[in-house]
């Protein structure tokens, strides 16, 4: 029961007939958002009789199979190699998620990253203080700060990743050197 001046509807129509996939959620009637979203594009038809507008049809195209959760972040501040840290996968899909990383180093030397849980060991050699790393994970890129650090000759080209099984969702993480490590992640719903 809504009505749209010639302007407005020629606005959504616009905004929804993109072609990229873009964040989407449902929201129920006292408004609330609904905890899964999807990356989806819309197809638009329009419903005419005698000329006149009575509604449209949405065709909604999603770039994958499921939804996602809200996403998760964990940031810890390294200053102990010797010190264990956990990430719990709380994906409902079983197996492997890539997480999107920002380490921010503050040693010089050569840092890995390993989920022992998994034994995956992301190694980055030759990180200096204050430079930052970005992974992203799905994407597969990795990209640093430092113009000087070819970083693609110092990488062994294992992402980091975490899973989750039947038995566990939980992941033990190890860091090598003093850093900030920042992991983001949504989870498969």
């Amino acid at each position: 029961d809504m009505e749209f001046s010639d302007a407005e509807y020629r606005e959504l129509m616009r905004w929804l007939n993109r072609k990229e996939f873009l964040e989407f959620c449902f929201i129920d009637n006292d408004h609330e958002r609904d905890s899964c979203y999807y990356y989806a594009s819309f197809n638009l038809e329009e419903i005419k009789i005698n000329e006149r507008l009575y509604g449209v049809r949405l065709t909604m195209e999603t770039n994958s199979p499921f939804g996602h959760g809200e996403e998760q972040f964990v940031s810890w501040q390294v200053t102990d190699a010797s010190h264990t840290y956990t990430l719990t996968d709380v994906s409902d899909e079983l197996g492997h998620t890539y997480p999107d990383i920002v380490i921010t180093c503050n040693s010089n030397g050569d840092l890995t990253v390993k989920n022992i849980t998994e034994d995956i060991s992301t190694v980055i050699k030759n990180c200096s203080v204050g430079e930052v790393i970005t992974i992203l994970g799905e994407e597969q890129i990795i990209e640093t700060s430092s113009a000087s650090h070819d970083i693609c000759d110092d990488f062994n080209f294992e992402f980091f990743r975490i899973a989750n099984t039947l038995e566990s969702r939980d992941n033990t993480i190890s860091v090598s050197m003093p850093c900030k490590l920042e992991i983001r992640y949504s989870p498969i719903i």
